[in-house]
């Protein structure tokens, strides 16, 4: 561990995490504000204090940020305060009412680093970069970076030679510079997931022939006859895209999700009292989503309001209703 006195927050390797505190990583997205910019981050573990510090009375929270391979973590200024802990440099001694932890210093020479990339940025400008990353890989993410002002948005890239090719943006009103003295981190993609190769499902030709139909509804009269034909022609490539009345609509339920909240306590909101001449429109759009697969009937203790508003007239001059 690194002792940062000028850290507000104390941070821990999220693999060491992951080794010896599984149970205790909990979902806390956070920002790390340093002289390099600004990173995000996912989570943080309470940690009891009663391995290292002999204070089992204590728990401790620690923010999972890979922010050095060297090291495992680093102390912050929070920990030492609820520690009540004291640095003697002189002795070399991390010191609390518990425990003397010995300190090891580096060397203070300090090398002078060498720049690997350098851009200059005009006012309010963007542009494509190829700039090194920490692996030799295909493909990976590279995660949002701000420096005096300068961003590079999260982004999935490509890289050849260790060299990414990815936007900098500068949304300010002066010149800014840019300049990396180390190679950026890359995530690695795990590809075990990705299916390149598109699922092509065929469609009934009644379907088909539905589909056809339903793109007479489609209003290209205020085009001229060039766009009217190359708008036919792209709607045509994709019509089983269009909504159409006659068919039901298409969903899956590969991708689930879930709310963690703190205390995990259901939450129930009161019925709105809605109209009575919207009881049936609500009936009938309830039924055709359970006849459809698209919901199902619930018991859960989550439940939110239904409410019933309506769209805004559309060509076809009928009343419809959300």
């Amino acid at each position: 561990m690194i002792i940062g006195t000028g850290s507000a927050k104390t941070l821990l390797s999220p693999k060491i995490a992951q080794n010896f505190y599984p149970n205790l990583i909990v979902s806390d997205p956070f920002e790390i504000h340093s002289v390099h910019g600004t990173t995000r981050h996912k989570a943080s573990a309470t940690i009891p204090l009663s391995k290292i510090f002999e204070r089992p009375d204590l728990k401790h929270k620690h923010y999972l940020v890979d922010f050095n391979p060297k090291y495992n973590g680093l102390i912050g200024i929070d920990l030492i305060r609820k520690l009540n802990a004291s640095l003697d440099f002189g002795k070399k001694l991390f010191v609390t009412n518990k425990v003397k932890i010995p300190i090891y210093f580096e060397s203070d020479e300090i090398k002078k680093k060498k720049t690997i990339f350098k851009v200059t940025l005009p006012p309010r400008s963007e542009q494509i970069i190829n700039i090194p990353v920490d692996k030799d890989i295909n493909e990976g993410i590279l995660s949002y970076i701000k420096f005096n002002k300068v961003e590079i948005p999260s982004s999935f890239v490509t890289v050849k030679n260790q060299i990414a090719t990815t936007t900098i943006i500068n949304p300010t009103e002066k010149e800014l510079c840019f300049m990396l003295f180390e190679p950026l981190k890359i995530e690695a993609i795990n590809t075990f997931y990705i299916n390149p190769e598109p699922i092509i499902t065929p469609i009934d030709s009644n379907i088909d022939q539905q589909l056809k139909k339903n793109l007479k509804n489609i209003r290209i009269s205020h085009l001229n006859s060039e766009e009217q034909r190359q708008i036919k022609n792209l709607c045509f490539e994709y019509r089983d895209i269009f909504y159409c009345e006659n068919l039901p609509l298409t969903f899956n339920n590969q991708i689930k999700h879930y709310i963690r909240t703190k205390d995990n306590n259901p939450i129930f909101t009161k019925t709105y009292r809605y109209l009575e001449i919207h009881k049936e429109e609500v009936r009938k759009q309830i039924n055709s989503m359970l006849t459809q697969g698209i919901i199902r009937p619930s018991t859960s203790p989550w439940s939110s309001p239904i409410w019933i508003v309506e769209k805004k007239l559309d060509a076809s001059g009928k009343k419809k209703w959300r």
